[in-house]
């Protein structure tokens, strides 16, 4: 991190879903989150991933970022009972997030790992909420011209 701390790079993700952060404990995602904030430069934006199976985890887990001083957590959608995810419980899920998340929220679809795509619809209706700031769209669903 020192390295890239000496670039233009604007910030890091912490807890990203092409680490390990599915595998870890609390313990070990909270050593990440203070390693991270410790070790990054000056200015340097940090996200935490904060997706988890259940709304109420998710939220837990979005304020403990805030408490470990990021600006912003990445929330993958939830996809273990996919059958139950339409997309109205899918909006639903995001909007208590970011109704109770310290910290804006920024959506991330990501279905290569979930198995769920979070459709322009959805996204859509979600950017609706005045603490959601974004997407990050793996799938290529929702479409770089519409407006978030």
């Amino acid at each position: 991190m020192q390295r890239y701390n000496q670039t233009d790079l604007a910030g890091y993700v912490a807890l990203g879903s092409t680490g390990e952060a599915v595998l870890l404990t609390r313990a070990e995602m909270d050593g990440i989150l203070a390693t991270v904030k410790e070790s990054a430069g000056k200015g340097k934006r940090l996200l935490a991933g904060a997706g988890a199976e259940s709304t109420a985890e998710t939220i837990e887990r979005t304020k403990r970022a805030a408490e470990f001083g990021y600006d912003a957590v990445l929330v993958k959608t939830p996809y273990y009972y996919k059958p139950a995810y339409k997309p109205e419980v899918l909006i639903t899920h995001f909007r208590r997030v970011a109704d109770e998340s310290p910290i804006p929220v920024m959506l991330y679809s990501i279905p290569q790992f979930t198995g769920i795509a979070l459709g322009t619809a959805e996204a859509a209706a979600l950017a609706e909420h005045p603490n959601i700031i974004g997407i990050k769209d793996s799938s290529g669903m929702c479409r770089a011209s519409q407006k978030l």
